[in-house]
């Protein structure tokens, strides 16, 4: 998820500058040792809802000794929480996708942060989702990323337990008066302490159990923001590169299919607070979804054929549209789990980022379009539980 470069950053700027270049000394050694911290060139740039993202550059006059690189990106955690994803695991995860070109090269990993490679490129627009080329190449990308053997633990169990933590989070958040303090936040506050979130977990935990979705290396984070269009073009096509795998994890394909389309309904580009806009109009058409559930589809088995991997063997026509209709359903059932996990996550983002944000207000628009997909599945899909409903009124 991505903000602007203007955001407010609690690190002091000469500290930031020292504690840059004593980084980028102990971990490129070369010409950074050569190098005083008023000589390093700094730069904050765009960065994420939960990091802090800085440029750091070599000066003009000073040119790289042995290979190391010129520019790096440093990459400093906004805060650090109970129940937040492990980050030896993330470290791991990075570095196999670094090895595997799958993502920006790695430079070093410290306590709070990371020195990554500087890829000149700029992160996809809220508006670019929908062009049909970039649509297609994400779709191909997340495939890859799919097919992956990480070996970290295979078991579905990564958003129940950080949502099982965030909740925990939550409710100590929301019951602590001192949150509704500002007075635009009140009314926010007082709707989110309507929901009860324990109880929307267990029915959201028996609904995915009868709508089963294949467990997969999903990124769980793919919007706008986290996807990087490279300067230069290459055969006559944009490059594109994933970014950010801070949640990562092995989860159901579902969820991040209908993740990513969620992500189509948010701009995070706004300089006015609340810092996003929601447009439930621009939910992608059966066709839109189609087209990128035809290029993951086609190039997994591609990537399959030239692996010789019997898990995903050539289907006929007849299984190909077989396939594509559970993968239409698996995103209208998985895009309650990628609301509700949102929400818990942003109510705990509220109460500790220093980041500037509407995480009040994020939260309580993930939860209606939560409740709104809910009541319209209750409605429509047999196989939707009826019971421990957990909104206690209608939110909107």
């Amino acid at each position: 998820m991505v903000i602007q470069a203007n955001s407010h950053c609690f690190y002091g700027v000469e500290e930031m500058r020292n504690q840059a270049h004593g980084l980028c000394r102990d971990y490129l050694h070369g010409a950074w040792q050569l190098i005083s911290p008023d000589d390093m060139v700094i730069k904050p740039i765009s960065g994420g809802m939960s990091n802090f993202l800085f440029l750091c550059e070599l000066p003009d006059d000073q040119q790289p000794l042995a290979g190391e690189p010129c520019q790096v990106l440093l990459r400093m955690y906004g805060q650090v929480q109970d129940g937040g994803h492990e980050s030896i695991t993330e470290s791991v995860i990075f570095t196999l996708l670094a090895e595997r070109r799958l993502g920006p090269k790695l430079y070093g990993i410290f306590p709070g942060g990371r020195l990554e490679e500087f890829i000149q490129a700029s992160s996809l627009r809220y508006s670019d989702l929908r062009s049909p080329e970039v649509s297609r190449q994400i779709a191909r990308q997340l495939a890859t990323v799919h097919s992956l053997d990480v070996p970290i633990c295979k078991e579905p169990r990564f958003i129940w337990q950080m949502m099982k933590k965030w909740i925990r989070m939550t409710k100590e958040c929301l019951d602590d008066r001192t949150m509704a303090e500002h007075a635009d936040k009140v009314d926010v506050i007082k709707s989110l302490r309507l929901v009860s979130f324990e109880q929307e977990m267990e029915w959201l935990k028996r609904y995915f159990d009868r709508v089963p979705s294949p467990v997969v290396f999903c990124h769980n984070d793919l919007q706008e923001g986290n996807v990087l269009r490279h300067s230069d073009v290459k055969g006559g096509r944009q490059r594109l590169t994933l970014i950010d795998f801070e949640y990562c994890s092995y989860n159901y394909r579902g969820f991040d299919l209908a993740n990513h389309f969620c992500e189509w309904l948010y701009d995070y580009s706004s300089p006015q607070p609340p810092f996003f806009t929601e447009h439930p109009d621009r939910w992608p058409s059966r066709d839109e979804q189609l087209r990128f559930i035809r290029a993951y589809l086609e190039h997994r088995s591609k990537t399959a054929a030239v692996d010789d991997d019997d898990e995903h063997p050539v289907m006929d026509k007849e299984q190909l549209q077989r396939e594509e209709e559970s993968m239409l359903d698996e995103i209208n059932v998985y895009s309650l789990g990628s609301h509700l996990f949102w929400a818990v996550w942003s109510i705990t983002n509220a109460a500790t980022s220093s980041i500037n944000f509407g995480y009040w207000e994020y939260s309580l628009c993930r939860l209606r379009a939560y409740q709104r997909q809910k009541q319209h599945l209750m409605e429509t899909d047999p196989r939707c539980p009826k019971m421990a409903q957990g909104v206690k009124r209608n939110l909107d």
